[in-house]
């Protein structure tokens, strides 16, 4: 990965506003920007608290936002596996999403100098969870909520093309780090009982660690050959059964444990084909554009976890 130094000597200082820049990918991407000297700004439901954490100006709408901003990074999203799927749950995961969107669009609309680009979270989600072949860019959408979820915010960012903006549609495969997302929960549930494979263990897992999904967004803002979707994931994705046991390698632990699927349908419903269901997704355009990963296996990714 480049260094903050070569950052700089390499692209001129840009204005970036990013939403859910509290979160755990958001916080690696705050922290790149500012280090190459990038100006940064993030909109929050607590500014201050955000700020405080942050280190950077927060706002919860754009609108006092007067400054030029080159590029807006769309990461906010209420966490999709965290609750059943209730209608008042789907209804606050799109407008999470969908109504943060809205609301940079029209603010955008009304600037005389409009951002120029736009990199949207989307998932892999976007695809069928069961496809016998692999799975790139131009593969078809799922059926289901996940998979419509996803298709509606990567719908609603094309929109900032009318107003003259490169679109980016990032699907996120499982984020790996530290700080954040699924893992910490994964290696403290391995460290104290062993690794837990689910279901059958032959679904595929589409995963990425934080250092290589922050690359990409960093080398979208920079190259402007990067448009359109891409999948944000290593370029090969293990069966969980595998990544089962990786996991417990790095922590130098057992995988013997198995959680049938019936639990894992009684415990998440709707949400369970999320986890027991999985497709080989490839990154067909960050190979098509020369893209370079940190971690592009899942060991080495693992290890440096660990």
């Amino acid at each position: 990965m480049q260094s903050a130094t070569d950052d700089q000597a390499q692209k001129p200082k840009r204005s970036v506003l990013i939403t859910g820049a509290t979160g755990f990918i958001g916080r690696a991407l705050v922290e790149r920007l500012k280090q190459r000297g990038d100006i940064v700004y993030a909109l929050s439901r607590d500014p201050t608290r955000a700020e405080k954490m942050l280190g950077v100006a927060c706002f919860q709408s754009p609108e006092p936002i007067t400054e030029k901003i080159d590029a807006i990074v769309h990461l906010a999203g209420a966490n999709v596996m965290a609750l059943p799927w209730t209608a008042a749950r789907k209804a606050l995961l799109k407008q999470s999403r969908l109504g943060i969107a809205d609301q940079l669009l029209e603010w955008s609309q009304k600037r005389a100098q409009k951002p120029k680009i736009w990199l949207q979270a989307s998932a892999v989600g976007f695809y069928p969870t069961q496809a016998a072949a692999a799975l790139n860019e131009s593969s078809a959408p799922g059926s289901g909520f996940a998979a419509e979820l996803c298709q509606a915010i990567e719908e609603r960012s094309l929109r900032a093309t009318d107003r003259g903006a490169r679109v980016v549609n990032f699907r996120f495969g499982l984020v790996l780090g530290r700080t954040g997302g699924v893992y910490p929960l994964m290696r403290l549930a391995t460290k104290l009982g062993g690794g837990a494979c689910v279901g059958n263990g032959r679904q595929r897992v589409a995963w990425i660690h934080v250092d290589d999904a922050v690359g990409m967004l960093i080398a979208a803002l920079d190259r402007p050959v990067w448009r359109g979707a891409v999948n944000a994931v290593a370029p090969h994705s293990p069966s969980y059964r595998e990544f089962t046991e990786a996991l417990a390698g790095s922590l130098r632990r057992p995988a013997w444990l198995n959680v049938p699927a019936f639990l894992i349908k009684l415990a998440l419903g709707a949400r369970a084909p999320l986890l027991l269901e999985g497709a080989q997704i490839v990154p067909q355009v960050a190979a098509h554009l020369g893209h370079s990963f940190m971690h592009p296996e899942l060991t080495s990714a693992l290890a440096d976890l660990a």
